[in-house]
Formats: C-alpha cells, structure tokens, sequence
C-alpha cells in the first residue's frame, strides 16, 4: 500500500505542466552599443536578459564595446548596468585601427 502513495506522489508530480520556454527575441549584437550610448536602459536590460554574450561584441567598424560606446557618451547609469553583467573588462581596449586613430592603447575610462 506504501507503493501505491508513492505512484500517486509521483503521478501528481508528473502531470505539473512545464512553463513554455520564452522566445529569443532577434537581436543583432549592436543594439545592445545603441541601447547602451543612449541610455536605454530599459531595452539594455532586455537584450542583456537575452544575449549576456552581446555585452563584449566588438563593432567591425568602430571596434568599440557597448561599455566603451556608453563612456564615450557619458551614460554612467548604462555602464553599471554592463559592468553588473560581470562579462565586461574594464580594462578593454578599442581594437586597434578602429575608432581611435588607430591608437590600439586606448583605454575604456
């Protein structure tokens, strides 16, 4: 009888529904240097709750990170939120030959 509580227990158990997974929004990796330069803070949290990875792209043209793209511009409250995201490097440099003069030792602050 003691196995027949147990089915029941492990029959309830198994009829719970699983919460449908969330979409992946499409997010193309620069918005989250858009979002950050100005200060959207909303949707900065929103790609970077879908795409952490997203916070350490480096544009092709300019060669700058989203954090580098919100000091330039001067958005404090965006760059605690990157820097929160634990994947930036404070120490990251701007690729070289891209939007700095070609000065690879540029630093993000």
């Amino acid at each position: 009888n003691n196995n027949s509580n147990n089915n029941s227990i492990n029959n309830k158990n198994n009829n719970k529904k699983t919460p449908p997974k969330r979409a992946l929004p499409e997010i193309e990796p620069y918005q989250m240097g858009v979002a950050a330069e100005t200060n959207d803070l909303q949707k900065l949290k929103h790609y970077l709750s879908f795409q952490p990875d997203y916070a350490i792209y480096v544009n092709e043209t300019t060669g700058l990170q989203p954090i580098h793209q919100a000091v330039q511009a001067g958005k404090v409250q965006a760059v605690r939120i990157l820097l929160e995201v634990g994947k930036v490097n404070v120490n990251a440099r701007i690729a070289a030959g891209k939007g700095d003069g070609g000065n690879a030792n540029s630093h993000l602050v």
